[in-house]
């Protein structure tokens, strides 16, 4: 014989009861770990750029380097320390002597 009742058992109810808690509690939770994700995401993405804006500085000052270091060589080159030399009115030394002095000796151009 098959009994139908309409009756919830007490122990169901009671479980029952605490269905909004659980619920609430569950969303908290979720929307908490979310917030936190989009938070660890969100840095992690500033890092990413602020990294990706320092490699493009290093990238412009080791062209300002090179260039910097190309002005070097041609300020040090040969044509343009004669250039230098005859705008200041420099002679080209002819000959050198060397005067001793009390053990020193004091080149001295002569010409």
């Amino acid at each position: 014989m098959i009994r139908i009742h309409n009756k919830k058992p007490e122990h169901i109810l009671q479980y029952l009861t605490h269905i909004p808690v659980v619920n609430i509690a569950l969303t908290l939770g979720i929307v908490g770990f979310l917030s936190g994700y989009l938070a660890l995401n969100t840095r992690a993405a500033t890092k990413g750029f602020m990294v990706y804006s320092l490699e493009q500085d290093i990238v412009e000052l080791e062209q300002q380097h090179n260039q910097l270091n190309l002005d070097i060589v041609s300020k040090q080159s040969m044509d343009n320390v004669q250039k230098v030399i005859a705008e200041k009115g420099f002679v080209p030394i002819e000959t050198m002597e060397f005067i001793t002095k009390s053990n020193q000796q004091i080149p001295v151009a002569t010409n």
